[in-house]
């Protein structure tokens, strides 16, 4: 049997970094269109009771008989419903909550075990239901949370809760092995599914063609500004000789402290990653969550990159403040950013 594990597609409180949780919000018209038809079509699809999750199904599987089951709905947030972290920033029961890893219950909402435990409960269900029946597949359109509860749970290989990606319209299909379940509990992960649309050829040749020439310039600048401040004077040439090498440790000194914020988040260690990303953007990071850490960390690799493109001082002003905290190599450090975000940072 496959199970299929979806996400609904995106809202407008998505678009503005909102929590949702029960909030009844609908598909925003970006998310609307963002969907097209599954290229199969089960029976039945078992849904969340929320707006956005029957909307995404009755768009993936429009002749599909829809079932809702009201333990697939999104976390309850709570007081925190309908705001932004950033909203919450000064909000003690907020500070609370993310500091001791948002696990303790939500104000007037639930704690993550409870939502966990009723997430997990339905599901197990469902497969159980779904493989008695002797059926091929069990179709699942949920939540966010719903898939890093159920992926953390039941998910080989294992997942920690805030390190699983979960896209919009996407999500994970995995394989039911009947001894593997009995024994374990566990469903074989077969592979992540995406709704984003393919990418044009065109902008695949212009990608493969950006990829070789930053990679022959990389080379050829410095070899022929190098050879050129040779004879100008050997002092010249020593000098840009030491600024390349400082990029270079600046690349090296990114990449390790941004390798050590993605092992906290897939450890699903949220204040080692809090504290892991404070030191590449050089602000007090506690009130962040784990999407909070990823895009804090992604946004100062892009605004170092277009302060730079734009020849804004503001660039320097982090600089400046991880010196402060961190020492001699920090500024550096930061002005790596420059040369990393050139090679994808909305994947790193």
């Amino acid at each position: 049997m496959t199970v299929w594990l979806l996400r609904h597609g995106m809202t407008a409180d998505n678009a503005l970094g909102r929590y949702q949780g029960r909030r009844d919000t609908p598909l925003s018209p970006e998310g609307v269109r963002a969907l097209r038809p599954a290229d199969f079509s089960p029976a039945t699809v078992y849904v969340s009771p929320l707006r956005r999750a029957v909307q995404t199904a009755q768009i993936l599987f429009p002749a599909a008989a829809l079932v809702t089951v009201g333990d697939l709905a999104e976390m309850d947030f709570g007081d925190f419903d309908g705001r932004t972290a950033d909203e919450m920033a000064g909000d003690p029961a907020y500070r609370a909550w993310v500091e001791q890893g948002c696990s303790t219950r939500c104000p007037n909402g639930e704690t993550r075990a409870e939502f966990c435990s009723r997430s997990c409960r339905a599901f197990a269900a469902l497969v159980e239901q779904t493989a008695a029946e002797g059926r091929e597949s069990l179709v699942i359109v949920a939540h966010g949370g719903t898939l890093r509860a159920v992926m953390e749970r039941f998910s080989e290989p294992q997942f920690a809760f805030f390190a699983l990606p979960t896209p919009f319209g996407g999500g994970y299909v995995l394989e039911y092995d009947a001894s593997l379940w009995q024994r374990e509990r566990k469903l074989r992960l077969l592979r992540a599914v995406s709704r984003d649309p393919p990418t044009p050829r065109f902008e695949l040749w212009g990608g493969a063609l950006l990829t070789v020439s930053l990679t022959l310039l990389s080379f050829l600048l410095p070899w022929g500004l190098c050879l050129l401040a040779k004879h100008i004077h050997p002092a010249f040439e020593l000098a840009l000789q030491s600024f390349w090498c400082a990029q270079a440790l600046a690349v090296r000194g990114l990449a390790e402290e941004s390798r050590r914020v993605f092992e906290a988040l897939h450890a699903g260690d949220l204040p080692a990653a809090r504290k892991a990303v404070a030191r590449i953007v050089g602000r007090d990071t506690d009130c962040l969550d784990a999407e909070g850490v990823a895009k804090a960390a992604v946004e100062t690799v892009a605004e170092g990159y277009a302060g730079l493109q734009n020849r804004k001082v503001p660039v320097l002003r982090p600089c400046i403040g991880q010196t402060r905290r961190r020492g001699k190599f920090s500024a550096v450090t930061h002005r790596g950013a420059v040369l990393d975000c050139r090679g994808g940072a909305d994947r790193s």
